[in-house]
């Protein structure tokens, strides 16, 4: 029998340039959210089965490494342009533009599917700016041996958008490691879409993530809730040059 082929799926091309990446956000060292290896067993406070907190205990070897979900962290990608003088074409100005929301999950093994036609998918909840909603990443397995991997971004309760309405990320996630990465490029408040709730200065508050599988649909792994998020808030602030000739984004 051969061995599943991964691969990452993209859903719609949209081009998404990240020039710089922030230097004061979120890591693995600290996340916003944290979970406890080896409590990926369907059982810990999965689905109100047993009042068990979600954090432990530490089950393995009856544990699935693939869908222990370990952190979560956010991360705002922007770019830097400079802005010159027109007479001397000396830097001004050095300006920060945020771009895209970034999620990163980290797992206690690769993400991929239990099964070669199974499907795991892994959600990080939260309330936003009049909406409450959730980020997914789906992995599925589809014969014959091939898999996708898409990011979307749903909409349980946000505003005037239908109920479940899904927007699906142009972005191509990343998998490095036990680390995948989510990318939503950001658009200015009301703009009629899902993502018209993910914009800089938008609070990502009360996330908490859970991994679930199918078949059966049953939730593997669930976090506790973790701490809020800013889009943005790790964003360096605009640089005066005349202000601060020394800073280095001024240099010519």
């Amino acid at each position: 029998m051969r061995k599943p082929v991964w691969m990452i799926g993209l859903i719609v091309g949209v081009s998404l340039v990240l020039l710089t990446q922030p230097v004061t956000a979120g890591s693995s060292a600290d996340p916003e959210i944290t979970d406890v290896a080896g409590d990926a067993n369907f059982v810990n406070s999965q689905g109100g089965v047993l009042p068990i907190d979600p954090e432990g205990p530490d089950t393995r070897p009856a544990s699935f490494d693939n869908v222990d979900l370990r952190a979560v962290w956010f991360e705002t990608a922007y770019t830097t342009s400079k802005v010159l003088d027109p007479a001397s074409g000396t830097v001004r100005r050095v300006e920060y533009r945020p771009t895209a929301l970034l999620i990163h999950i980290q797992t206690q093994g690769p993400a991929r599917p239990m099964t070669p036609w199974g499907t795991i998918r892994y959600q990080v909840q939260a309330t936003l700016p009049g909406c409450t909603a959730y980020f997914e990443l789906g992995v599925y397995s589809q014969p014959p041996d091939v898999a996708s991997i898409r990011p979307v971004f749903a909409s349980p309760n946000c505003g005037d958008l239908a109920p479940g309405q899904i927007h699906t990320s142009g972005v191509p996630p990343t998998l490095n490691g036990t680390v995948a990465t989510m990318t939503f490029p950001l658009v200015e408040p009301g703009k009629h879409n899902v993502t018209q709730y993910i914009w800089a200065g938008a609070r990502i508050a009360q996330p908490a993530a859970l991994a679930n599988a199918s078949p059966p649909t049953r939730n593997v792994d669930e976090t506790a809730t973790g701490r809020d998020f800013t889009i943005g808030q790790d964003v360096p602030p605009d640089v005066e040059c005349s202000e601060q000739p020394g800073y280095a984004g001024c240099e010519e």
